[in-house]
C-alpha cells in the first residue's frame, strides 16, 4: 500500500458545496477503490466504488455542516479531505 500525503492525487471540489461534489483523482489503478464521505461522529453516511478519474457524488440529502471525504482501497490510501455541505 502506498501512503500518499500528495494534494494532486484526489481533487475534491466545490467546497463548499451544496448539492454534489466531484472526485477527481490521478489514481492509476481503481480496482476496489471506495470513497466514503464521514461525518464527524466518523459514521459512514455515503460509500461510493471509484471507477473514472472524475466522480460526481450526490451530497443532496446530507445536512449542512463538515464532513470527511475518505478513499480506501487499491493499492493506495489516500489522506482524509474535509469539506462543508451548505
Amino acid at each position: 500500500i502506498r501512503m500518499s500525503a500528495d494534494k494532486n492525487i484526489i481533487s475534491c471540489y466545490p467546497n463548499p458545496a451544496d448539492d454534489y461534489i466531484i472526485i477527481g483523482n490521478t489514481l492509476d489503478n481503481l480496482n476496489h477503490v471506495y470513497c466514503e464521505i464521514l461525518n464527524l461522529s466518523g459514521q459512514v453516511v455515503i460509500r461510493k466504488k471509484l471507477s473514472n478519474a472524475k466522480e460526481w457524488v450526490n451530497i443532496s440529502n446530507l445536512k449542512s455542516g463538515l464532513y470527511i471525504l475518505s478513499i480506501e482501497g487499491g493499492d493506495t490510501s489516500v489522506l482524509p479531505i474535509k469539506f462543508s455541505k451548505l
